[in-house]
């Protein structure tokens, strides 16, 4: 569109610089080249701004419904990777770290962030790489997750060497202490988002 609209600034131009030796025919031609040019530009850029403030309240309304779950994600998260770093204080006790086992278990699977792709989708035009943080948050929980499987406890003291336990235990807390700090920002960034539009404003249709 840009393109043609400063093609047919030239030729206006060019015409009206040699309006003696050219009809009044190619003036009005270039004209009405010229004002379609300037209507089409002006078409694209009011459907564009149209479709990125539908694009905004998508994400806004999305941002307010996953709010209380992405903040109850972020305070278990904590816990978990709070949890994760009390191992070494466990001195190989059987009975502690069967326990202190299901307990990181259980807590991984309270997390509950499940977000769906069309979810993440719709968060795209918020600030920061929101969704993309998200992505990545919901990877790393369900990763805690599947290397947990389904053992239980006596399987993690009866069955793993010493290293294997401290290799997972390691694993498992850079992987929580990253989904921590990417849940704290994306938490900072909905609520900041949900805070600006607590309410539809006027002429905020789902319409073209």
């Amino acid at each position: 569109m840009l393109l043609g609209l400063a093609l047919s600034s030239a030729v206006l131009l060019y015409v009206i610089l040699n309006v003696q030796e050219k009809p009044w025919q190619d003036i009005l031609t270039a004209l009405s080249t010229f004002t379609a040019a300037v209507v089409a530009l002006w078409l694209g850029v009011r459907q564009q701004v149209r479709d990125r403030r539908q694009d905004m309240l998508r994400a806004t309304l999305v941002a307010a419904f996953l709010l209380p779950r992405i903040d109850t994600a972020n305070s278990r998260v904590r816990r978990l990777h709070n949890l994760l770093n009390r191992y070494d204080d466990l001195e190989a006790d059987r009975s502690a770290e069967i326990a202190w086992f299901e307990d990181v278990k259980g807590t991984t699977l309270a997390i509950g962030l499940n977000v769906t792709l069309d979810q993440l989708q719709a968060l795209t035009p918020l600030p920061d790489n929101c969704a993309f943080r998200l992505a990545r948050a919901t990877a790393l929980i369900d990763e805690i997750a599947r290397t947990l499987g389904d053992g239980r406890g006596e399987y993690w003291t009866d069955e793993l060497t010493a290293d294997n336990r401290s290799t997972f235990q390691s694993f498992w807390s850079k992987c929580a202490l990253e989904a921590q700090q990417l849940l704290f920002h994306i938490n900072l960034n909905c609520k900041a988002v949900a805070g600006e539009r607590s309410a539809l404003a006027p002429g905020d249709t789902w319409g073209t």
